[in-house]
């Protein structure tokens, strides 16, 4: 639930920071008849965008430190949980 609630609160900045990095969608929900999990997409707006390149360490992205902030808490609060799907 803290987790929705976080992405219901995204700061503009962040977004801002998401749009320029390439990301053109964003969505995150509950997987049907799974209470405990969620899924997330993320479209590019670039086939050959990378994601981690866009918005990881060292990326023009995390040069503003709300969004720096704000993936930083993502990374250690929530994401060690993710399974990446192809």
């Amino acid at each position: 639930e803290e987790y929705i609630k976080r992405h219901n609160e995204i700061p503009s900045e962040v977004c801002a920071g998401l749009r320029t990095a390439g990301v053109a969608y964003l969505s995150i929900h509950r997987l049907p008849g799974a209470e405990d999990v969620l899924v997330l997409t993320i479209e590019m707006a670039g086939c050959n965008l990378d994601l981690s390149k866009a918005t990881g360490p060292g990326s023009a992205y995390r040069e503003n430190a709300i969004c720096q902030k704000w993936e930083v808490d993502m990374e250690t609060q929530y994401h060690n949980g993710w399974t990446e799907m192809e």
